[in-house]
């Protein structure tokens, strides 16, 4: 099932995607070589978190500050949601092993936008403490730990659980 895109959501996602970016080069901490690609890659995953949270009745992501964004334990209301636009990861879940490992559990969702970022759909998800079980660990392209997971190991997004505002069950 797709659901559509507002264009306030996207212009909300590049507002944040933008804070963002800048907060990480600013810091030095930069998650691409490239600063136009880093730059979407922030915008894509904003624009994730604001479709979780508006479909699912939760607070969207704001402006915080880097050190504020490093306090949180999870994007939206304890979940932690993965974007994805390219299609050639588009059925698996790609997670930083650092977001993962020594972490509290949460469920990871892992969320398509299609590529004309009119439509999105869900391919599923996967308590964050089970993905380094089912995962294979590997070394992306910017050199960072990641866990892979085919999206068909991911659990139904009819069996999320639904967790209160404070992100405990």
């Amino acid at each position: 099932m797709t659901f559509p895109i507002s264009r306030e959501q996207k212009d909300y996602a590049l507002m944040i995607g933008k804070n963002r970016n800048d907060a990480a080069r600013m810091r030095n901490a930069h998650n691409s070589w490239d600063e136009k690609i880093e730059y979407k890659f922030n915008c894509d995953g904003a624009l994730g978190e604001i479709l979780f949270a508006d479909q699912n009745n939760y607070a969207r992501p704001v402006v915080i500050t880097y050190n504020e964004a490093t306090l949180l334990t999870s994007d939206v209301a304890g979940y932690e949601i993965k974007t994805r636009v390219n299609d050639y990861i588009k059925h698996q879940l790609w997670i930083n092993c650092r977001d993962v490992d020594g972490k509290p559990s949460r469920p990871v969702v892992l969320l398509k936008i299609c590529a004309d970022y009119e439509t999105y759909s869900y391919l599923g998800w996967m308590w964050s403490d089970d993905i380094p079980v089912y995962g294979e660990k590997r070394v992306n392209v910017r050199q960072a730990d990641v866990y892979v997971v085919d999206a068909d190991l991911l659990g139904r997004m009819n069996d999320l659980p639904k967790l209160v505002v404070n992100g405990a069950f």
